[in-house]
């Protein structure tokens, strides 16, 4: 029994001793390189066993249990493509306590690292094998998770993610296909605890395969179940840079984010910053092709459905900028409520506008009229709230390089879906100064206008068409045609596209007007209205040369139609006066009677002085033209009419004056001539067989010492040629008197035989008689036949 005890306590001992002898060398061997990499190439291989996948370590290096250092690690995915690997991991440990599931790390080092996840078409992500593998359905009872890692640095790592499902775009991010290359972080201060996660990005650079570059990223980082703030935030990109104090987002919890625009609130603050929309277009496809720059700066808060962005300060180029607080609308709703614009500055300049590079494949903006027109857009104290259905306006201040506008009450703006009523607590008062009508309206004739308008309500139809009520104008000067109008007043109960009911008055010192009545100018038109002119200096108006000349008259004017081709109606006037120095002449009453359709027109002038009648049809475009071409058919070689004429509507009038007293007339305006009462002149033109009829019948025609007694004319003009006579029964000049004068001509081709014969006092008849040959305007051949 002895023996047997000495020999187990023997064995024992022995045992004891080769187990401390193991002991020691595992110690020893476990603190080796080698056996560490031994250990880690076993684990790799009976992972990569079990999750039917290729796991590999090259080298594991850990000392004293808190520095650890992994070469040439690589996972590949179930379809044998990279999911991760590194050339080199470096973790340097500080502190932990497993019981507490508390890690405090004092470095990792990852370079040249390579992740690449991939989703199949079937929606499966390439790591989804080890979460299927590491997760359990049993509840964790271990504390949550404490981790602080004092710096991380990320060199010269590369990113990519595959969506197989999705196709590639050709331009821009495509977030289904990402690859950053050359990927570089530098954090610090990183702590997990209880989900708030707080750290410094002191870098942050890559580049994407699309060709976006960020230079630099850095910002105070933290995110919790609470909110997300970026303190310090500078990015910097190629063109772009980025200041922001702050740039918070706040919620309830994580669901948060499923109601986006309505649950998460904005709070950020940028300072000067400055955006290329070339780096943004990396970002938001459209834009590609665009190089501006926009500088800017403000405040943004509340969540993007009723976003707020307070002293925002927008500038482009050199002079176009923006001021102002603005509230957006929710783009969600139909009518974009809640909207509201504060602008205390802005500034356009068209010019400006005019150089941008719109995206590509889109046509640039021609602002060559706008810019001609307005040049540049100069507001002020300008705001603007409501939404679709209902707007608030007011604008203080609107300057443009061809005029300044002002608003001075707030104006409502209601739209019934149909049409946009435009009113307002008081009269709508609209102020005008300096409005180059002339350039906007390109008209040289008009000039610079300046007023104020109100009215107390207008409609405005989707059709187009449109009402004012109430509109009232005052416009101390107008210029029209070199001259400025001044002290016009306009009072319209109704102004809308069909007609104008109301007064217009001028009060200038060398216009004295009233025109009061109404004008239906759509659909059958009729104008009813009275003129009443007191006085008008017309050559300080600049109709007439003459500096001494002034007229008045009053003018009832009453005519209707669907057209100006189809019109009837009247023009009378119940008092004229001219007035030429000391001169006054009172002219009688006269009425013109109009009557126009689609086969004739009919015109008839009674007066005193004369009565007129004009009847046919008269094609006002090409009748002038039509007339030369005509009168060319006899003399060819004059080439009046260089052009052939149109002749797609015939011209066939005929014409009947007949003169009364008008001595009182000629007295005035020419004092050396002298027409007998009773003088006929008569005509017609046929455009269409080309035939001209002249006739003249007067029993005294006079001008200064020259006289014709008993003048009796006819001349006709056809393709046949022309042919006519005058005859007169005494012509006296000076001295001299010729007894039955006559003279006839009848001629064609360009030759015209002329006679002239008369009864010379005293003496018996003579006759002239010679032959014209026409060559050009400036050759005229004369043949006198003996006589």
């Amino acid at each position: 029994m002895t023996k047997i005890l000495k020999y187990v306590g023997n064995s024992v001992g022995i045992t004891m001793e080769w187990a401390l002898v193991l002991f020691v060398v595992v110690a020893f061997a476990i603190r080796t390189s080698p056996f560490q990499t031994f250990i880690a190439k076993q684990l790799a291989s009976y992972l990569s066993s079990e999750l039917n996948t290729t796991i590999t370590i090259d080298k594991v290096d850990i000392v004293f249990f808190d520095r650890a250092s992994i070469e040439g690690f690589t996972l590949m995915d179930q379809q044998n493509d990279t999911l991760a690997c590194t050339p080199e991991l470096m973790v340097t440990i500080e502190d932990f306590d497993i019981d507490e599931n508390s890690f405090q790390l004092s470095e990792i080092k990852l370079k040249k690292g390579t992740v690449k996840i991939r989703k199949n078409k079937e929606g499966i992500m390439n790591y989804q094998f080890l979460v299927d593998y590491f997760s359990t359905d049993e509840p964790s009872s271990s504390p949550p998770l404490k981790l602080s890692i004092s710096s991380l640095n990320l060199e010269s790592i590369i990113f990519e993610y595959d969506d197989l499902s999705a196709k590639p775009i050709d331009f821009g991010l495509d977030f289904n296909h990402l690859r950053f290359n050359k990927l570089s972080v530098v954090l610090s201060d990183f702590d997990l605890t209880d989900e708030r996660i707080s750290l410094q990005v002191d870098k942050l650079v890559s580049q994407e395969k699309s060709g976006f570059k960020l230079n630099e990223f850095t910002s105070h980082v933290q995110i919790g179940p609470k909110g997300i703030s970026l303190e310090k935030l500078f990015i910097s990109l190629p063109e772009s840079k980025l200041f922001s104090p702050y740039f918070r987002l706040s919620y309830n919890d994580w669901s948060s984010f499923d109601y986006f625009e309505d649950s998460v609130s904005f709070d950020a603050k940028f300072d000067a910053s400055e955006v290329s929309f070339r780096d943004v277009s990396f970002w938001v496809p459209s834009l590609e092709g665009m190089n501006e720059k926009l500088k800017f700066k403000g405040d943004i808060s509340d969540c993007v459905s009723k976003l707020k962005l307070n002293n925002l300060d927008v500038r482009l180029q050199k002079n176009t900028y923006l001021r102002g607080d603005f509230v957006l609308p929710d783009f969600r709703t139909e009518d974009l409520s809640s909207f509201k614009a504060n602008v205390s500055s802005a500034f356009v300049d068209f010019y400006e506008l005019d150089k941008i590079q719109l995206p590509k494949g889109n046509t640039k903006f021609n602002f060559n009229e706008i810019k001609d027109k307005i040049g540049f857009l100069d507001l002020k104290h300008v705001s603007c709230e409501g939404s679709t259905k209902r707007i608030l306006l007011q604008a203080n201040h609107v300057n443009t390089a061809n005029g300044k506008i002002a608003l001075n009450d707030q104006i409502e703006i209601l739209s019934s879906g149909k049409s946009y009523k435009i009113s307002s607590n008081n009269e709508m008062s609209l102020d005008l100064t300096a409005i180059n009508l002339g350039k906007l309206a390109g008209d040289n004739n008009l000039g610079n206008l300046d007023g104020n308008l109100t009215f107390s309500e207008t409609e405005i139809y989707e059709d187009g068409s449109f009402t004012i009520q109430n509109f009232k104008g005052n416009i101390p000067n107008l210029q029209l045609q070199g001259y400025t109008y001044r002290n016009i007043r306009i009072d319209a109960p109704i102004i809308n596209e069909k007609e104008f009911i109301g007064k217009v008055e001028i009060l200038d010192p060398n216009l004295k007007l009233v025109l009061n009545g109404d004008a239906h100018y759509k659909g059958k038109q009729h104008y009813n209205f009275q003129l009443d002119i007191t006085h008008a200096d017309m050559s300080k108006l600049g109709f007439v040369s003459d500096d001494s000349i002034s007229l008045a008259t009053k003018l009832d004017v009453d005519v209707s139609g669907r057209d100006f081709e189809n019109l009837s109606g009247s023009i009378s006037s119940s008092m004229s006066r001219v007035t030429q120095g000391l001169t006054n002449l009172e002219l009688p009453k006269f009425e013109l009677k109009i009557k126009r359709d689609r086969g004739t027109d009919d015109f008839n002038f009674n007066s005193d002085i004369a009565t007129a009648s004009i009847k046919g049809k008269i094609d006002y475009e090409s009748v002038a033209s039509q007339f030369v071409e005509d009168i060319s058919l006899v003399f060819p070689s004059l080439a009046l009419s260089n052009k052939k004429a149109k002749r797609n509507k015939a011209s066939d009038v005929e014409f009947d004056i007949k003169l009364g007293n008008a001595e009182s007339i000629f007295d005035l305006f020419i004092p050396e001539l002298t027409i007998n009462n009773g003088t006929k002149l008569s005509g017609s033109y046929h455009s269409k067989t080309k035939d001209i009829k002249l006739n003249l019948s007067s029993r005294l025609i006079a001008f200064d010492n020259i006289l014709f007694d008993s003048v009796s004319l006819k001349q006709d003009i056809s393709n046949a040629g022309i042919s006519g006579f005058c005859k007169v029964k005494k012509f006296v000049y000076d001295s001299i008197e010729f007894d039955q004068l006559k003279f006839d001509n009848l001629g064609k081709n360009g030759l015209l035989e002329s006679r002239l014969t008369w009864n010379l006092k005293g003496k018996d008849n003579s006759e002239l008689a010679w032959t014209t040959m026409v060559i050009d305007q400036n050759d005229l051949r004369f043949t006198i036949k003996p006589s």
